[in-house]
């Protein structure tokens, strides 16, 4: 009797390459995890910077604000805002009464923010006239809405923020992290099925896709 013959599968092989391969790049791209900062510590949302540094990415604390840059159809009018409520809400969420009150803050900041000084020199003077342990800084250069609606788009969503933790005391960045995402269907990238179903299986508003993106990078804040 014949054996019957084994044949593979192109479809799994062509699956497991690329998620073997991008198993390696992340580990490559991976930031160092920061121990847990543990203790009664507290923290303030110092409001979101709108736009860039044009050169690099990286100069998001040591850039003046009068550098920032962004195009006008990649960002809403308000989505700094947006997401300056979004990250206090989700910081109180898990700190509670720890967080610093926005509204105070906002007084405060209004009030220190000079165009020639930058975001980490504004954050130093803000932490130490409200004495909070801590301050979150965060810049939008883009929040762009879907056209289209959750059941089919003909441009999808596309948000790009960074967040930086600053200790006052020690005068020093001790967490960042950074989330830049323009969604794509489930057939165009399986790698990413996890995340499309976490995030409902549909295509997402722009404040739906900041949300999810908000969740994600703040699994590795070390404030607890």
């Amino acid at each position: 009797m014949r054996r019957p013959r084994i044949k593979s599968n192109p479809i799994r092989l062509g699956v497991l390459v690329p998620l073997i391969c991008a198993g390696i790049l992340i580990a490559a791209c991976a930031h160092d995890v920061p121990k847990p900062i543990r203790g009664k510590k507290s923290v303030a949302v110092m409001p979101f910077i709108k736009g860039r540094n044009p050169k690099r990415l990286t100069h998001g604390l040591s850039c003046a604000y009068e550098r920032f840059c962004y195009e006008n159809d990649e960002l809403k009018p308000d989505a700094d805002q947006l997401m300056t409520r979004m990250l206090q809400e989700k910081l109180m969420a898990r700190l509670q009464d720890r967080v610093f009150p926005l509204k105070k803050v906002k007084q405060v900041y209004t009030k220190l923010k000079a165009k020639e000084a930058t975001p980490l020199e504004t954050a130093q003077k803000l932490g130490s006239s409200i004495g909070v342990d801590y301050v979150m800084v965060g810049n939008i250069w883009r929040y762009r809405e879907r056209v289209g609606s959750s059941l089919g788009v003909n441009r999808p969503a596309s948000v790009a923020f960074s967040l930086y933790l600053v200790d006052i005391k020690n005068e020093k960045l001790v967490w960042r992290e950074r989330f830049n995402e323009t969604q794509q269907s489930l057939s165009e990238n399986l790698l990413k099925a996890p995340t499309f179903f976490k995030c409902g299986a549909k295509w997402l508003s722009a404040r739906e896709l900041a949300r999810c993106g908000m969740e994600a990078v703040l699994k590795g804040f070390p404030l607890e």
